[in-house]
């Protein structure tokens, strides 16, 4: 996950700079596991993640990438991790087309 979050984050950094990389992923992010787990989950989501890297520092990661792992671990024990795994990749991916609000079918 931290190679995964990271390449995401160097992308952003390259395009949009560094304070605005992490807006960039956490958008991209919410777009795609939104589909998922709805707004308010996303937003839950992250401010667990943000609270837990706030009330945890880790001393190997920047906090962007902290924050990031804090949502894959979070999301890992909700959904398991091969989905999580997933949908984490595809969100990551750099041609990633943000998925419609409509369910197909």
């Amino acid at each position: 996950m931290r190679v995964l979050f990271s390449g995401a984050l160097e992308r952003e950094r390259a395009g949009v700079g560094s304070d605005a990389a992490l807006l960039v992923v956490r958008d991209r992010l919410a777009l795609h596991l939104g589909r998922w787990i709805g707004d308010d989950g996303w937003a839950a989501l992250f401010a667990r993640a943000t609270r837990e890297v706030a009330e945890h520092p880790s001393p190997d990661s920047p906090p962007d990438t902290a924050t990031l792992l804090a949502v894959a671990a979070i999301l890992l024990r909700l959904i398991g991790a091969d989905l999580a795994l997933r949908l984490l990749t595809q969100a990551c991916e750099p041609t990633a087309v943000p998925p419609t609000r409509e369910i197909d079918g």
